[in-house]
């Protein structure tokens, strides 16, 4: 449990050291995903008892890391060029690094499974190994909700900001 604190608060920890604040946004939906993973699933157990619990989480996380995508193409671009660059642009950058990044999980969870022994991909039932597709359900299951996850909130983004340009405030780093 102490674990789940630290990583609840990590985002606090790092600002201590950064003259800016995350978004308020953001980091509200990343105590909701510390939440649903850390005590819901680990802790009163979501993740056995609710089978698409897992692919719940990965559209969550996906949509959250698709969010910081904006919040990076912030970064790396003048406000001025923000008023003018195109909203299909920054939607297409903030979806694919949200998809990137559960790609990026998904050879963690691999490279677990090979070195340490473990079932993160859920490539064995019941100690068993399975075989053909069914070893590759829970991975290309998770793909896909990290695509489905980066895209919806690329979309809303690029509604939100076709709108009104201002609406990207909120995903941007604030001065102390």
């Amino acid at each position: 449990m102490v674990a789940g604190l630290v990583i609840a608060t990590l985002p606090i920890i790092i600002e201590r050291f950064m003259p800016y604040r995350f978004p308020e946004i953001l980091y509200a939906v990343y105590l909701i995903f510390v939440y649903c993973s850390i005590l819901l699933g680990t802790g009163l157990h979501f993740y056995s008892r609710l089978y698409y619990w897992d692919k719940f989480l990965h559209v969550l996380s996906a949509g959250l890391l698709a969010g910081l995508g904006y919040t990076v193409f912030n970064v790396l671009i003048s406000k001025q060029l923000r008023q003018t660059i195109s909203a299909l642009l920054m939607s297409l950058f903030a979806a694919t690094f949200g998809s990137t990044i559960g790609v990026l999980w998904e050879f963690y969870e691999f490279t677990g499974d090979s070195l340490l022994g473990l079932n993160m991909q859920r490539y064995m039932a019941k100690g068993h190994l399975l075989l053909g597709q069914a070893a590759l359900l829970d991975t290309m299951g998770d793909l896909l909700a990290d695509v489905l996850g980066s895209c919806l909130i690329a979309i809303i983004g690029y509604f939100c900001i076709k709108h009104n340009r201002d609406w990207l405030d909120k995903l941007t780093f604030t001065k102390k």
